[in-house]
């Protein structure tokens, strides 16, 4: 039976290889901000379309809670979006 030594030749680790002062940006962090993006874009153009319940819309449509709260949804996830994007260039 044959034990490795702790000195034996290890491979470099990402965090081990020497970068010359450049970083590399995260592309997973990225492509997490272009989904955000993109599905806060298509919330606030779906709820732009959509009205909330009212007598003008003979009380169809969404209650008011509702649509105030799919607008924060929608707003949010754009917002999240161009910071997950620009946290992503950061680095």
């Amino acid at each position: 039976m044959q034990t490795v030594s702790s000195n034996a030749t290890k491979t470099p680790t990402h965090a081990n290889i020497s970068t010359r002062g450049y970083s590399y940006m995260d592309l997973k962090l990225l492509f997490t901000g272009i989904v955000f993006f993109i599905v806060g874009l298509l919330m606030i153009q779906n709820v732009r379309r959509r009205k909330p319940a009212s007598d003008k819309t003979n009380w169809n449509g969404q209650l008011f809670p509702q649509y105030i709260q799919f607008w924060i949804w929608a707003i949010v996830s754009t917002i999240l979006g161009i910071v997950f994007i620009v946290e992503s260039l950061a680095k």
